[in-house]
Formats: structure tokens, C-alpha cells, sequence
């Protein structure tokens, strides 16, 4: 899994979008790294259940990102959507960033397990901690009337157990486990995906 931290985010990054598929009234399209799935840790947040909140250096990392996805859509709009262009105006007014005062909402599915470094299962409620670093996957945007939805999704949590400040260096990890874990590697080699 190739993972891009908040603090090493390039400036020139270029996302890409995959082929539209429509789930019933929803349409969907993965976001892409280089033709991967495109993950990004996070600096050391809060996180409660669905939610972590960002500091001002995230923040203008998602906000890099919101706006590669709006410039996107605009300029392969016509491919998009079977010839329909939409203006910057109209992507502006329909695209729902998933982050609002400092909050950023996160999805987690319904079939993840969680487990500990050693392989102990924890349950959903255990998503409250003070300090935690986490790799969030950029998973797609969901197209409903006419609304876009960035959807983002918590893949694995760093948690750190001492002061709220992080300055501790005792960690331990939580790693939620999904059907394609094999695209994110073992859980010995989760460790190697953090940069403290």
C-alpha cells in the first residue's frame, strides 16, 4: 500500500477519477493515486466513532484535494457524463466536503473487524482515542441527483496510549481488517505504513 502523509503532500499532485458505475440511483467512481487506491495519513488527531478533528495543515491538504477533484471534473466533465459540462460554479454547489469545523466524517463499513497487534477483535465502541495516527483511503465520489459526495474511509489507526500531546513514544496498533486485506499487506507490515 503506498501511503502519502499530510506532511510530505505534494503540491503537484494529480488524482484521477475511474469509470462511473451506477449502483441503483447512486453513480460512483474511485479516486485514484497512480492507478491506485489512494491512501493518506492523517498528523495525530482525536478520534471519536466516525470523526477525527484537523488542525490547519490538514485541513489545506484535503482542501488541495477537494480542489483536484472539482478541476477534474470540470475539465473531463463531457467524458463523465455522456456529454454534459459542467462549470466550476455548478461543482461548487453540488460537491459536499466531508469535513466541516474542524471535523472530518469518516466511513467505516458495516464488515470491518478491528483487532489489536495481537490479533485480539475489538468492537466498533473502541474508536475513542485521545491521540491516534490514522490512514484514511480517498475512497470515491458518489454522484446522488444532484449532489457529489466525497466519501472517505478509515483504513488503520496508530493509537498512542499516554498524554493527550503525543509526546510518548509507547504505541500500540489497531488495524481495521476488510475482504481485500491483502491489498494493504500483512498485519506485521502495517507498522511500516505510519510516519511518525
Amino acid at each position: 500500500m503506498d501511503v502519502i502523509s499530510y506532511k510530505t503532500f505534494p503540491s503537484n499532485f494529480k488524482l484521477s477519477l475511474g469509470e462511473i458505475k451506477k449502483e441503483g440511483n447512486i453513480r460512483k467512481t474511485e479516486i485514484k493515486n497512480n492507478n491506485k487506491p489512494f491512501y493518506l495519513q492523517t498528523p495525530k488527531v482525536h478520534l471519536k466513532d466516525n470523526s477525527i478533528n484537523i488542525d490547519y495543515k490538514f485541513e489545506n491538504v484535503l482542501s488541495q484535494i477537494v480542489q483536484q477533484i472539482k478541476d477534474y471534473i470540470m475539465e473531463n466533465s463531457r467524458e463523465l457524463f455522456n456529454g454534459k459540462v459542467f462549470t466550476l460554479e455548478k461543482i461548487d454547489k453540488s460537491l459536499n466536503p466531508p469535513y466541516e469545523n474542524n471535523n472530518l466524517s469518516l466511513d467505516i463499513a458495516q464488515n470491518i473487524r478491528i483487532i489489536d497487534q495481537f490479533g485480539k477483535e475489538l468492537s466498533v465502541e473502541t474508536l475513542n482515542y485521545d491521540c491516534a495516527l490514522c490512514i484514511l483511503l480517498i475512497k470515491e465520489l458518489q454522484f446522488i441527483k444532484t449532489k457529489i459526495n466525497l466519501v472517505i474511509e478509515l483504513t488503520n489507526v496508530k493509537v498512542y496510549y499516554y498524554s493527550k500531546d503525543c509526546t510518548k513514544k509507547k504505541t500500540k496498533m489497531v488495524l481495521l481488517e476488510k475482504s481485500n486485506q491483502s491489498q494493504m499487506g500483512g498485519k506485521n507490515e502495517t507498522e511500516d505504513f505510519f510516519e511518525d
